[in-house]
């Protein structure tokens, strides 16, 4: 029987061109994703260190985190200490970006006095978010209501009893975090006029929860921190007019890399999405 001319090219002959096409298509292929991938020159494995404020993190990255790597593309690696060693570590170029819960004028002049040595003449802010700081009280206080002015002699000393506004004859006990935090650095700038805490016997602890924590056992006391933070807390929220706030951002050594404008397009993306 006569055999197809086909039949009688070899099989690897047949394959051959079929075999490059795909070959050619692939390559193709993969050109084409490489073109629309998103590219972060100089940024080592897309990875992008952040260090700073303790309240940015909790009320914005962490509930946030893996959005704002979906949305980046970066692998965010993350150290919530303060806001003023944030801006050091960004100075010293362990960081990339630094998280601020206060106006920066004020963290930098604490920066200051902390690292003498370094120079914060070339920072550039961020707004991503706003936070309102919160007076809080042992819940057995009938105090419900302080005005700013009423706020600032408690904290700097002038009223030291709590019958001296409307309630039990009680010494004040006022517990704030230490200077550096952006609590404090909101405070001084928006009710103390750039001053002190200097009321007497004042506790300085290390952290808001903290704060929280020690008002939850102290039936004299005046605390302040984050109302998000408060809310969570077994205190009551004293009222108190116009809201002093905090400020949330993130701050650069000069003009910030491909990789840190895309972590800052990302992190107001998810804010808009999920707001504070």
């Amino acid at each position: 029987m006569a055999r197809s001319p086909l039949s009688l090219i070899a099989p690897t002959a047949l394959q051959a061109p079929q075999t490059w096409l795909w070959r050619l298509i692939t390559v193709a292929g993969m050109v084409a994703a490489l073109a629309f991938a998103p590219s972060y020159a100089g940024d080592e494995a897309r990875t992008l260190s952040i260090q700073g404020s303790t309240t940015f993190h909790s009320r914005v990255l962490q509930p946030n985190l893996a959005d704002i790597e979906r949305e980046s593309g970066i692998k965010l690696n993350v150290v919530p200490n303060k806001s003023i060693w944030g801006l050091i570590a960004l100075m010293e170029k362990r960081a990339e970006l630094a998280m601020m819960s206060a106006d920066l004028t004020g963290e930098v002049d604490q920066a200051k006095l902390t690292a003498p040595a370094l120079s914060f003449d070339n920072l550039q802010q961020f707004e991503i978010a706003r936070v309102a700081v919160a007076f809080i009280t042992h819940p057995s206080n009938p105090v419900s209501a302080l005005s700013h002015q009423q706020l600032k002699d408690i904290i700097t000393g002038t009223t030291t009893n709590w019958k001296d506004v409307g309630g039990p004859d009680l010494p004040i006990r006022v517990v704030a975090t230490q200077n550096g935090g952006g609590t404090i650095m909101a405070l001084r700038a928006q009710l103390l006029g750039g001053g002190e805490i200097t009321a007497p016997g004042a506790a300085r602890l290390e952290s808001a929860r903290h704060v929280v924590n020690a008002v939850e056992q102290l039936p004299g006391a005046l605390g302040i921190a984050q109302t998000g933070l408060a809310a969570s807390g077994k205190v009551a929220i004293i009222e108190s007019g116009a809201p002093i706030e905090q400020l949330l951002t993130y701050v650069s050594n000069g003009e910030p890399t491909p990789a840190a404008k895309a972590v800052i397009d990302a992190t107001r993306k998810a804010l808009a999405r999920r707001p504070l």
